[in-house]
């Protein structure tokens, strides 16, 4: 699935998503996703969960993601819950994924600016910079929890992310299992840590950066 964008907005409740709402297996490379998207588990900009994949890039959220209802779960700029095979440890690879919109999480918990929950997989190269909220546990500007399997590397958040009430929320990440590395966020966005609680691994200098020195990061990383 390649080369595609969405302008409508979409509703339901469970696997929603601008582009499609669950992809097992397969490839999504080149979409973005410019509409409004409401759903209650399970959401996301471009695809709502995605799970035993090998590669998807050069995906992008310039939308309006809302999750709402009682016990929401799983919502993000790009995809609402991302799994990479079952077969290998840390498998699927993100590449370039790049949210501008705004994610309202909703009430329960995992919200990201790109991933609300990430598992067995590696998000590269990814920028967030729009707005993330919600009465969530474990919110992120990228990702909202990050399994002991995952890895996020070379991305930046220049995301403001909402810590009203909100336990385990971070400018990068909500809550870490995985690993985290070489990874920056813009720390004039707000008075937050870049990771909300770290139970895994850290790599890289120090995450936080100005907002002069995250356009510098912008360039070198060359996001799409």
């Amino acid at each position: 699935m390649q080369y595609c964008n969405n302008l409508a907005a979409i509703s339901g409740i469970y696997f929603v998503g601008g582009i499609v709402g669950e992809k097992q297996k397969g490839f999504i490379g080149s979409c973005i996703n410019n509409g409004t998207i409401f759903g209650g588990n399970f959401v996301g900009g471009v695809v709502g969960k995605v799970t035993d994949f090998v590669h998807h890039k050069y995906l992008k959220n310039a939308g309006t993601i809302h999750g709402g209802g009682d016990n929401t779960s799983y919502i993000g700029g790009i995809a609402g819950y991302v799994y990479g095979s079952s077969q290998f440890v840390s498998s699927g690879l993100l590449h370039g994924l790049t949210n501008i919109g705004v994610v309202q999480g909703g009430n329960y918990q995992y919200a990201g600016g790109i991933v609300g929950y990430l598992q067995n997989s590696n998000l590269e190269n990814c920028s967030g910079g729009g707005y993330v909220s919600g009465a969530v546990q474990f919110a992120g500007g990228i990702v909202g929890f990050v399994d002991v399997n995952g890895i996020i590397k070379s991305c930046i958040s220049t995301n403001k992310v909402e810590r009203d009430g909100v336990p385990y929320s971070g400018a990068l990440v909500g809550f870490n299992e995985g690993l985290v590395d070489s990874s920056y966020f813009d720390s004039q966005m707000g008075n937050i840590d870049g990771i909300g609680r770290n139970n895994g691994i850290h790599n890289g200098p120090p995450m936080s950066r100005t907002t002069a020195g995250m356009l510098g990061l912008a360039l070198q990383f060359v996001l799409p």
